[in-house]
């Protein structure tokens, strides 16, 4: 009996101990194996690659509003570049190849897009009048006035007042005593020499002459210059309006206004053409405004005139005697104080234009925005190259990058351009709405 309890109770610790420890495993944390890295696969690479480079932008306006690349402007480093170039692979497609491209190399377009953007295009005429500033200060610097009178021999006849050359002269005088006081002035005179016979047809056609020379008004001198002359010949009105030109071309200034006045009392008689004569003076670079007064003119005479006043964008007047004659020239000289805030006016609101386009030409020009597109495509082209070269893509993607990239050249090149040319059309309009 005593041997079966020691068996029993030594069976019993056993089975205790082999529960306990039982209980003590099942309640141990094992650790985890370490996890074994699953190697990616060229898909996964490329999925990879498009989440972290963006595609590139082609449309003008957003590439002007790309982010910069890595190595933009003076971030650039041709050793790191390199080496991120080798880090390309042949397995890349063109896009990939070409959106990588851009992402290290794309200029920051964005300083000059939006100072572009910011320009005011609108013009607003900053002239302030003597009126309103109280100064009588005229920003033109000088007036010039070519007058240019005929003296054929039609000029010595009669109309209501006396001879058509005395009240020209009478008239002419007080009109050039009655001009701004800085203003110059110069008198030409045409048909003077010779007769109205056939025979001194070709002294007379060849007589044209300055008689006052460009300069402020002298009374003496000039009273002088009008006694010279008297009407005698035929009418070369044509070479006229060639030499007036040619007088305003030899004092050409900056900021000067040109007028010029024809009196007259008959048509172009020496072969001469008037009316294209008249159009080249205003399309020249003078641009003179030009009156014409058809001095006692039958239909004929004055169809010819206006003509030549329409060629010329200038204005004709018909005068049929001395009091027509003197109450035109002196409403040209009443006109003068407005004429003149006018004009000053005028020349301010081309300023402001030419300080604008100016604005405009530079932002767009060889050191802003094309200096910056060209530099990077240069950039661009350089590392495709190298990609090639150092046979790092497959070629036929390298074709497709280059597709790409001169896609990209033309269409910022046209962008470039047509968005100027719509600043350039729109600040032109203000200039002109302004000018009226």
């Amino acid at each position: 009996m005593k041997k079966k309890y020691t068996y029993g109770v030594s069976l019993c610790l056993v089975m205790t101990f082999v529960l306990i420890a039982c209980q003590a495993e099942e309640t141990t944390v094992k650790p985890n194996p370490s996890p074994v890295k699953k190697e990616q696969t060229v898909e996964e690479d490329k999925e990879e690659v498009k989440n972290i480079i963006p595609p590139a932008a082609t449309n003008f306006f957003d590439i002007m509003q790309q982010n910069p690349g890595i190595y933009a402007g003076e971030k650039y480093d041709q050793n790191k570049l390199e080496e991120e170039l080798q880090q390309f692979t042949k397995q890349m497609s063109g896009d990939e190849i070409y959106n990588r491209l851009v992402y290290l190399l794309g200029e920051d377009y964005q300083p000059i897009y939006n100072k572009i953007k910011a320009l005011d295009l609108t013009i607003t005429n900053t002239y302030q009048s003597k009126e309103t500033s109280g100064t009588g200060t005229n920003r033109l610097e000088q007036v010039n006035v070519v007058i240019l009178l005929d003296a054929s021999g039609s000029m010595a006849g009669n109309v209501s007042g006396g001879q058509k050359m005395a009240l020209a002269k009478k008239s002419i005088q007080n009109f050039a005593s009655n001009l701004p006081k800085d203003a110059n002035v110069s008198l030409r005179v045409y048909g003077h020499k010779g007769s109205n016979q056939e025979r001194d047809k070709q002294k007379s056609c060849n007589s044209n002459e300055v008689v006052y020379d460009m300069k402020p008004y002298d009374a003496n001198y000039f009273t002088t210059a009008l006694n010279q002359f008297r009407p005698t010949g035929y009418t070369p009105l044509a070479s006229a309006i060639v030499a007036a030109q040619n007088d305003l071309k030899s004092i050409k200034a900056e900021n000067a206004r040109n007028i010029v006045y024809v009196v007259s009392d008959g048509i172009e008689t020496c072969g001469g053409d008037p009316v294209q004569a008249a159009r080249d003076l205003s399309q020249s670079d003078i641009q003179p405004i030009v009156n014409i007064i058809g001095f006692d003119l039958n239909d004929t005479g004055q169809a010819e005139l206006k003509a030549v006043a329409k060629a010329a964008k200038g204005e004709y007047q018909s005068v049929y005697s001395a009091n027509d004659l003197d109450a035109y020239l002196q409403s040209q000289n009443d006109k003068w104080d407005q004429y003149l805030e006018y004009l000053n006016a005028k020349m301010s609101a081309h300023d402001v234009w030419a300080k604008k386009y100016g604005d405009l030409d530079y932002l767009f020009g060889d050191k802003m925005l094309y200096q910056l597109q060209l530099q990077e495509m240069k950039r661009l082209y350089d590392a495709n190259d190298y990609l090639t070269s150092h046979d790092v893509i497959n070629f036929d993607e390298q074709l497709n990058v280059s597709k790409k990239l001169t896609e990209r050249d033309a269409s910022m090149l046209q962008g470039m351009s047509d968005w100027n040319r719509i600043l350039v059309d729109k600040l032109e309009k203000e200039k002109n709405e302004a000018m009226k």
